[in-house]
């Protein structure tokens, strides 16, 4: 799996290197989501690692054990996919942060879920530092699909994790605007 992601970064890293090439010569083409792409394609993965989290597990406080035991500083969730008991998911309802939550009884599928492992950066001495997991998920039942930022869950039957361990330090300050820890590199 290591080498096939290997030769995927090498793929789109080129995609994206040439398509800088391409805007540069035409400026007013370039939008400011191209740098992005390209701040992210120019890290790459140190290791991959991939691990299941046992049922009646809470899932973010696992998710944060596995990085503090394995020093995991800055990452990425290529996946997580399982079944839940029961996922609390937040949802951002107005400025500076303010967050409602909902819970959903499972028996739930993890069908699809993505983030960052990241360090915070700021002049405040408590949270300079601190290990931020910002992870978004999908779940479903046979009727109905949720989705949004994940607070917590408990793990019905599995939870299997692929995290990419990237080169570059992702981190994260609080942004007075969102009163949210935003990315920052």
């Amino acid at each position: 799996m290591y080498f096939y992601l290997q030769k995927l970064y090498k793929i789109y890293n080129f995609i994206a290197v040439g398509y800088y090439k391409e805007a540069s010569k035409m400026t007013k083409m370039l939008k400011p989501t191209s740098l992005i792409i390209l701040v992210v394609f120019d890290m790459i993965f140190k290791k991959i690692h991939v691990f299941r989290i046992k049922p009646g597990s809470r899932l973010v406080e696992s998710l944060k054990d596995y990085c503090e035991k394995n020093s995991i500083n800055s990452a990425i969730f290529i996946g997580i996919i399982g079944s839940l008991k029961e996922i609390e998911l937040a949802y951002l309802k107005e400025l500076p942060g303010k967050y409602i939550k909902k819970t959903f009884h499972g028996p739930l599928e993890l069908v699809s879920s993505q983030g960052t492992v990241a360090r915070v950066v700021s002049s405040s001495k408590e949270a300079a530092g601190e290990r931020w997991l910002h992870i978004h998920v999908v779940a479903s039942d046979e009727k109905s699909t949720v989705s949004g930022h994940l607070s917590e869950a408990i793990i019905f039957t599995t939870a299997e994790v692929v995290l990419g361990e990237v080169s570059d330090q992702i981190e994260r300050c609080h942004d007075e605007y969102t009163g949210l820890k935003e990315l920052v590199k």
